[in-house]
């Protein structure tokens, strides 16, 4: 079963993490529970919490919580203790060195003696305030009709947007209503406007935005074929986690579309993973990013779009050779259809798709080129011409490469000659309505910022703030303490496509890397590749890493483990959570 909002298990993992904070906070991190605590601990909150109609005994809880990876047990000596997962991967943070094969060849202990990487943290644990969801389908849509009539077209595309599994309706968050009211009003006035959305990560920035670009676009499919919206990302992997999103809520309004009249709602990518044609995979190599499989050559940019799966989505060389732009899961038999998802640059400069994914170099790039400008609305009719434009992370949109995104947006809007309503997304910006004005070159008063008002939120689990120093007596690079530590968040997070993983939503399973330099960027990305074992194109590469990711140096099942254990370099919590550490 699924840990939920508000269960009771999560409730008292909330307590065992507030006691290891105090400890934690101090930068003391091998603490832990006696399994007496633990269990005295666990007898209270039955007791408090009238819960032993759930539980046969204290023990029976406990269990529970080590079966969906919120305890961790580990031997010290003769005796059982236990940790939250978030204080033992803190201890292995603040423990990791820099370790290499070498360290790891001989039965001299060299391990020992590998540079330490991170000298000093900070943490702070805090409540995760989360925005209440308490407004209906029938709620949402009669505060949206308040803007203006919806058609019988719209009204049945909301009511499929927002329906969840089974009969159920999703609930919404007030500021997504007024997020969806303002910018379907903004829509119709036809001038150029915006909206910022300003809320926590997770709290449904996104939805706010594709429910009423969703309603838009789909009033004026029809046989043309012309970009109606654009969705900017600063970074690409930004890219692919709402591309497929935003598939699947595609995939929802198939039938309504088509009852009407209308064709599907069709998306594309324009980044550096779009193969030019279909053709370039008759190469020695495939184009960036995909990865050459039996059959055919795995995505990118999209993984299989049945939750429950979550596979490698491949484009068979037969579908391929025969121009047919179908992918196929490799673990179940969900596709995409030909006429849902453009994966060619050269389709696309002859069918543009409504929804279109790209990021701000490419629009930079294109805007001036013949062939492509026309998909940005360049030379295009002027009633074809983009309507919206999403606008993703934008408090990294700041200094100089913010100052030449806009510059680049008063490019592209005097080139095409368009008038769109711009929508920005952020989860933290001080003064935002003017930052956001100033970006796509707008008045302030053409600008609204919605965000969750400090009355809709609810207190839900933990966040965690952590804050590392690198280590200077070690003369260790801060990229590799960047690498290293990558690499260990990666595997604390929930496991996903594992029978084995525990069943839980708590953690999440993505982990993100910023940097504040490209240079750096570029780095780290080929240098993580390089520790986990894979080359540059993201395949294992077993001539240089015979052994895989060196995160596999950690593995519990080597010599000296309960040594390395007690020093933090045996990583038996990722192995327990379902994680591999030979990588892949």
């Amino acid at each position: 079963m699924h840990v939920k909002v508000g269960d009771h298990r999560l409730e008292f993992l909330n307590s065992l993490e507030r006691a290891e904070a105090r400890l934690l906070s101090w930068g003391l991190v091998d603490g832990s529970f006696s399994a007496n605590e633990i269990g005295d601990l666990c007898e209270s909150y039955l007791e408090d919490n009238g819960l032993w109609t759930k539980y046969s005994d204290e023990e029976d809880l406990q269990d529970a919580l080590e079966a969906i990876g919120f305890l961790y047990d580990f031997q010290d000596g003769m005796r059982r203790r236990y940790r939250t997962r978030m204080a033992e991967s803190l201890r292995l943070m603040a423990r990791l060195r820099q370790l290499f094969p070498k360290h790891m060849t001989s039965s001299s202990r060299k391990w020992q003696t590998a540079k330490p990487l991170v000298g000093d943290f900070r943490f702070m644990l805090r409540p995760r305030t989360v925005p209440q969801r308490n407004v209906s389908a029938n709620g949402t849509l009669a505060r949206i009709e308040q803007t203006g009539k919806l058609s019988s077209l719209q009204k049945a595309i909301l009511s499929a947007l927002l329906s969840s599994s089974g009969d159920d309706q999703m609930q919404l968050a007030f500021f997504q209503v007024r997020a969806a009211e303002n910018i379907l009003g903004q829509l119709k006035m036809n001038r150029c406007s915006g909206t910022i959305v300003c809320a926590g990560t997770g709290s449904g920035k996104t939805l706010s935005f594709y429910l009423p670009a969703f309603l838009s676009i789909a009033e004026s499919i029809d046989s043309n074929d012309w970009t109606r919206c654009l969705a900017i990302y600063p970074r690409n992997e930004l890219l692919k986690d709402q591309l497929a999103e935003a598939y699947g809520q595609a995939r929802k309004i198939d039938s309504l579309l088509k009852a009407n009249g209308k064709r599907k709602l069709t998306i594309a990518t324009l980044f550096g993973a779009t193969p030019e044609h279909e053709g370039v995979f008759d190469y020695d190599d495939p184009p960036s990013g995909w990865i050459r499989t039996n059959g055919g050559d795995i995505c990118p940019f999209l993984t299989c779009p049945n939750k429950s799966c979550q596979g490698q989505m491949v484009w068979r060389a037969q579908d391929r050779n025969g121009k047919v732009h179908r992918l196929c899961c490799c673990r179940c038999s969900a596709t995409t259809a030909p006429d849902e998802l453009i994966l060619t640059r050269q389709r696309l400069q002859h069918t543009p798709a409504d929804i279109l994914f790209t990021t701000t170099e490419m629009l930079n790039q294109r805007i001036g080129d013949s062939t492509m400008a026309h998909v940005f609305g360049v030379s295009a009719a002027r009633n074809r011409t983009p309507k919206m434009v999403l606008l993703d992370e934008v408090h990294t949109y700041s200094g100089i490469s913010g100052a030449q995104t806009a510059m680049l947006l008063r490019r592209w809007k005097h080139a095409a000659d368009v008038r769109p309503h711009f929508v920005g997304l952020s989860a933290t910006l001080a003064d935002a309505r003017k930052f956001f004005a100033s970006l796509i070159g707008e008045s302030d008063s053409r600008v609204e910022e919605i965000s969750p008002h400090p009355t809709e939120l609810d207190r839900v689990g933990m966040e965690y703030l952590v804050a590392l120093r690198g280590d200077p007596a070690s003369q260790s690079s801060l990229l590799s303490t960047s690498i290293q530590t990558a690499m260990l968040m990666r595997r604390t997070l929930d496991a996903r496509n594992n029978n084995t993983a525990p069943d839980s939503d708590v953690y999440g399973s993505k982990v993100f890397v910023f940097t504040d330099d490209l240079d750096v960027t570029n780095r780290m990305f080929f240098n993580l590749r390089d520790a986990e074992g894979q080359d540059s194109w993201g395949r294992p590469d077993v001539q240089k890493h015979p052994n895989g990711s060196l995160a596999n140096l950690r593995n519990p099942q080597d010599p000296d483990e309960r040594l390395r254990a007690k020093l933090g370099q045996s990583w038996d919590l990722c192995t327990k959570l379902g994680h591999r550490l030979q990588g892949g």
